[in-house]
């Protein structure tokens, strides 16, 4: 029978094992001369040639490595303190096992590489080091089955060698990369992350109801954050939640809904491409149960209906023409107490749930919602006839402002438009008691800029023509020359009397803003 070695010799025998076969191997090895470091060794790797990168371009690989000798099948075991350092190294980072036979020769060699799941396990162990409050690791210790984690090599130089290279890649940049990536997300899969609790005042049973299907924001008494990583939570020490006076829960979708807003027979709907969340299933007095969200509106179906609240300030968000269109014919619908509502949700296309409104529609535009209506679908239509995109977004203010806008489109949508003009009698032949003009003009909103004529009939009527009929002849994009354009029209109509805009002078705004 051979010498058994001591601890120490049988660690020096490892040692001088290392640095031969990485002599023979061609791998150059430099020794931690003080092993505070956490590693043993750092291994540069033979550069590799490769003929699309050039000299300057090309990476010189090297790796961090700790060695560990043994005489047994035993798990290694070795200090958290150094494993934490050689284990965050951005570099391909090994535990090298030597099993040695008790007189120090060798019997076989072990690669341990510290990335994927057992690099977790370093962090999920520094973790619950931490959550025991032991800050002093040095006294902390982690053991790897090294016959069954490791890959197995001959202690040869050429065994060596093929086991560190095959483990490094040849792209240091993505390893570093993607070893970085699982260094900061390891352990945040399944629910990891920060969690909070949190104390809380309530007012009514209601009012919890909306909290918990995200509707209105939580205000905390008191708050206390926690970051949980493999499943083990520490105090959260970060900023994120320093000036949080308010939090939102975020429920579980259901998926996609669709919104179908409807007014009486063969009226054309309105319709929205939702989104609908779920609260948790709790016993509370007026729970809502589904949370329809939509970023013109929130609608919430109870066991007492669906209420329907539009979000944010309406008269000053701006949106398209098209979204006016359809919100507008939507409220309008609501507020008539015909309106009819209903969902299809994902999954389930061919069911409607149609449910009635909880009360009725209330908000400082409903007395204007037919007037603003017609006037929005008139303005679509005369910017089709002129074959303008209308895409801009404007607020209803910019609507309101729009005074020109309201006059073409009522009076070349409008038949019944109760929009007029008068002229003094002297201004006219008074042998005659009908005429007929054009009037002309330039209108724009936002992005859609459209000029227009109409014949204007007008009569004779207590001393002065009034106008009684008007009649669309033309519309068209903005024109840059306003009276060659109405010489083209009455060239096009035989009417030769036209009507100046710069000589009409408004009494009366056609739509104005309500008062709010």
């Amino acid at each position: 029978m051979g010498i058994r070695l001591s601890p120490d010799d049988l660690g020096q025998t490892g040692e001088d094992l290392f640095r031969r076969l990485c002599s023979q191997a061609q791998l150059v090895c430099n020794k931690s001369e003080r092993d505070r470091a956490g590693w043993d060794f750092v291994v540069d790797l033979p550069i590799p040639i490769d003929g699309a990168k050039t000299l300057d371009q090309r990476a010189a690989p090297a790796c961090v490595l700790q060695l560990k000798s043994t005489t047994n099948s035993n798990p290694a075991r070795m200090a958290l303190s150094k494993i934490e350092r050689i284990a965050k190294d951005p570099r391909p980072a090994f535990i090298v096992v030597f099993r040695l036979a008790p007189d120090g020769r060798e019997i076989a060699g072990y690669l341990i590489h510290l990335i994927g799941p057992l690099l977790g396990r370093v962090l999920q162990r520094l973790r619950e080091a931490e959550a025991a409050g032991k800050s002093n690791i040095h006294k902390a210790f982690i053991s790897f089955k090294y016959a069954e984690v490791g890959t197995r090599f001959e202690p040869t130089p050429e065994g060596l060698r093929q086991a560190i290279v095959g483990a490094c890649s040849p792209n240091q940049v993505d390893y570093v990369r993607d070893k970085q990536h699982q260094l900061e997300r390891l352990g945040y899969e399944d629910g990891g992350g920060l969690q909070a609790e949190a104390i809380l005042w309530v007012e009514s049973p209601q009012a919890l109801s909306r909290v918990l299907v995200g509707l209105e924001p939580m205000k905390p008494i008191k708050l206390r954050a926690f970051d949980v990583r493999f499943g083990v939570a520490v105090p959260y020490t970060g900023s994120l939640f320093d000036d949080a006076e308010e939090l939102r829960i975020e429920p579980p979708t259901i998926g996609p809904c669709r919104v179908t807003i409807r007014g009486a027979p063969l009226e054309p709907a309105a319709v929205f491409a939702a989104e609908a969340f779920v609260g948790p299933p709790v016993e509370i007095e007026g729970r809502v149960w589904v949370a329809v969200r939509h970023p013109e509106f929130i609608a919430t179906i109870s066991a007492t209906g669906v209420e329907f609240q539009t979000e944010g300030n309406f008269a000053r968000r701006a949106r398209s023409l098209a979204a006016w269109t359809t919100i507008t014919r939507a409220l309008l619908y609501l507020s008539s107490g015909h309106g009819e509502i209903s969902f299809q949700f994902q999954g389930d296309l061919n069911t409607r749930l149609a449910v009635p409104l909880s009360g009725d529609l209330d908000g400082p535009y409903l007395g204007t919602l037919p007037q603003l209506v017609r006037f929005i679908e008139a303005w679509s239509r005369l910017v089709e006839m002129a074959g303008v995109l209308a895409t801009e977004a404007f607020s209803l203010n910019d609507l309101w402002a729009a005074k020109g806008v309201q006059i073409a489109a009522d009076l070349m949508t409008n038949p019944a438009t109760a929009a007029w003009m008068a002229f003094d009698a002297e201004a006219f032949d008074r042998g005659s008691d009908a005429v007929e003009a054009l009037y002309f003009n330039s209108c724009r909103l936002a992005d859609a800029a459209v000029t227009y004529c109409v014949k204007v009939t007008l009569q004779r009527i207590e001393g002065e023509y009034r106008s009684v009929a008007f009649t669309p002849v033309d519309a068209r994009p903005e024109v840059g020359d306003l009276t060659a354009y109405a010489e083209e029209c009455a060239g096009a109509t035989g009417v030769r009397l036209l009507i100046n805009p710069d000589n009409i002078t408004e009494v009366s705004p056609p739509l104005a803003a309500p008062e709010v």
